[in-house]
């Protein structure tokens, strides 16, 4: 996701990753920003116990996401990162 500034959906809406000092997001941030979407994934590796506590998690980080995004206008991921999505077009 994001790995070229953008991903399918932000592209499709016209919409891109940068830092907040208005640079281009390094890599590293992009990876950063969408980091707390990867754990869950990871943890489901383990077969049973594993699908029961990833899905527990991913439920979790997305609500705290959308918490996040409503109360502030950022995703935590964001503010993690240092970075900020713009519109492009």
């Amino acid at each position: 996701r994001d790995s070229q500034g953008a991903s399918l959906g932000k592209s499709l809406f016209g919409m891109r990753v940068i830092g907040k000092d208005g640079r281009e997001a390094t890599t590293g941030a992009r990876v950063l920003r969408n980091l707390l979407f990867a754990i869950p994934a990871f943890i489901m590796i383990v077969p049973i116990l594993g699908h029961i506590l990833g899905s527990f998690l991913a439920f979790i980080i997305v609500i705290t996401e959308l918490v996040s995004l409503l109360a502030s206008g950022e995703r935590l991921g964001d503010k993690l990162a240092n970075t900020v999505v713009i519109k492009t077009k």
